[in-house]
C-alpha cells in the first residue's frame, strides 16, 4: 500500500508538472496561430485607433470653430456665420457615430461587408444593425454641407436675391432640410438595400471567421454583395449603392459647377468692391477649393474605389480602412477654413488671448487666496505667542 502510494505521489509530483507545461505551450502556440490566422486584425485595432484621434481632434476643432464663429469673428458675414455651423455640427456627429459604433469595412471578391466588434447590449439585434446605417448618412450630410457653401457663395456674387430668398432669417431652414434629405437619402439606401440575408452570410461567413475571429450571423453588419452565385446582378444591392453614389455625384457636379464658375468670372464681379470685401472672397474661395480637394485626393477616392470595387468581379481581400479616416475629414476641413481666412486667425487669436487673460486672473486669484491664508496663519501663530499663559 505505502508503494502505491509513493508512486502516486511521485506522478503527481513529477509528470503532472510536465503535462501543465506541455499543456500551457501548446495552447499559446494554438492561440498565436489563431491570432496568426486572423490576419486583417491587426489592421482592423489600427483603424480603431485612428477613429480615436479623429473623434477628439474633431471634437476639439468643431468645439472652437463654433465659439470662434459665434464669438468672436467680428466681420459681417450675415447668414453665412450659420451656414458655416453646419459643418462642424455634422462633423461631430459623424466622428461620434463611428468612434462609437466601433465598426470596420471589409471587401472581398464581389462584396463588401461593414460590420461592428460589439454591439450594446441592452439594444436588440435589429437596433444594434440599424445604428451602422447612421453612418453613411451623416457621411452623406457632411459632404452636401460644402456643396451648400459653394452654392451660398456662387448666389453671394452672381444672384444675391437668393441668399434673402433660401438662406437669412427663418429661412435658413432650407438647406437645414437640404442637409436633413440629403443624410436620409445616404440613410434609406443603406438600411433598406444592404442588410444582411442568407446569400451574404453564407459567402462571407467564413472569410470574416478566418480575418477577424468573428461569426458574421451573430454580430450587427451590413453588406452588399455585387453578383449571385450565377452571376448576375444583385438589383437590391444594386439599388441601394446606386441611391448613395447618384447622391455624392450629384453634391460634387454642383461644387464643380460654382468652382468652375467663380474661378472664372468672379474677379470681374468683384471688382467693384472695397478691397477688404474682395480679399474675403477670395480668401472664402480658396478655402473652399482647398476644403474638398484635399478630402477628395486623400479620403473620398479610396472610399470611391472600395464601394465601387466589388463590380470588378475579381478575386481580392483587404480591410477597408480608408474609411477609418473619415473621422478626421470634419476636423481637416474646419482646420483649413480657420488657417485660409484671414478673419478666423484674427478671431483665434483674441480667442488665446482671452484664454491667456483669464488663466492669468485665475492664478493671481490663487495667489491672493495663499497669501490671505498664510497672513492668517501668520496671525494665529502671533496672537498664541503674545496670550498670557494661564
Amino acid at each position: 500500500m505505502e508503494i502505491e502510494k509513493s508512486k502516486i505521489n511521485f506522478f503527481v509530483n513529477n509528470t503532472v508538472p510536465e503535462i501543465k507545461k506541455i499543456y500551457t505551450i501548446r495552447s499559446r502556440q494554438s492561440r498565436l496561430k489563431s491570432f496568426k490566422a486572423m490576419k486583417y486584425l491587426y489592421w482592423a485595432h489600427l483603424g480603431k485607433e485612428i477613429t480615436k484621434f479623429g473623434f477628439y481632434l474633431t471634437a476639439f476643432s468643431s468645439t472652437l470653430f463654433i465659439i470662434l464663429t459665434l464669438f468672436y469673428v467680428k466681420e459681417k458675414i450675415g447668414s453665412y456665420r450659420y451656414l458655416l455651423l453646419l459643418l462642424p455640427i455634422t462633423g461631430f456627429f459623424l466622428a461620434s457615430f463611428e468612434y462609437m459604433l466601433d465598426s470596420f469595412f471589409h471587401c472581398y471578391n464581389h462584396a463588401l461587408v461593414h460590420f461592428r466588434f460589439t454591439s450594446f447590449q441592452s439594444l436588440s439585434y435589429e437596433v444594434n444593425t440599424s445604428f451602422l446605417s447612421f453612418f453613411p448618412g451623416l457621411y452623406g450630410a457632411t459632404i452636401s454641407t460644402l456643396a451648400l457653401q459653394f452654392v451660398y457663395r456662387y448666389w453671394l456674387i452672381f444672384q444675391p436675391h437668393n441668399i434673402h430668398r433660401f438662406f437669412d432669417g427663418p429661412r435658413l431652414i432650407f438647406p437645414v432640410s437640404y442637409t436633413l434629405f440629403t443624410g436620409a437619402t445616404w440613410f434609406s439606401g443603406s438600411i433598406l438595400f444592404t442588410r444582411l440575408d442568407s446569400k451574404c452570410v453564407k459567402y462571407l461567413e467564413k472569410e470574416i471567421l478566418n480575418c477577424y475571429g468573428l461569426v458574421l450571423a451573430e454580430q450587427p453588419a451590413l453588406a452588399f454583395v455585387a453578383y449571385d452565385n450565377n452571376g448576375d446582378l444583385r438589383w437590391e444591392s444594386l439599388v441601394g449603392m446606386g441611391s448613395m453614389s447618384s447622391s455624392m455625384t450629384f453634391q460634387y457636379a454642383i461644387i464643380i459647377y460654382c468652382a468652375c464658375i467663380m474661378g472664372l468670372k468672379m474677379q470681374e464681379k468683384i471688382a467693384m468692391l472695397s478691397s477688404k470685401s474682395q480679399r474675403m472672397h477670395r480668401q472664402f474661395y480658396h478655402a473652399l477649393v482647398i476644403q474638398i480637394t484635399a478630402p477628395s485626393i486623400t479620403l473620398f477616392s479610396p472610399v470611391f474605389l472600395l464601394f465601387f470595387a466589388p463590380y470588378l468581379d475579381i478575386e481580392m481581400s483587404f480591410p477597408g480602412i480608408f474609411m477609418s479616416a473619415s473621422a478626421c475629414y470634419p476636423a481637416m476641413d474646419i482646420l483649413i477654413m480657420i488657417y485660409m481666412a484671414t478673419f478666423y486667425k484674427n478671431a483665434l487669436i483674441d480667442f488665446l488671448k482671452t484664454v491667456l487673460l483669464m488663466n492669468r486672473g485665475t492664478t493671481q486669484k490663487i495667489k491672493s487666496v495663499i497669501q490671505r491664508y498664510q497672513e492668517t496663519q501668520m496671525n494665529t501663530v502671533t496672537t498664541r505667542a503674545t496670550r498670557p499663559d494661564n
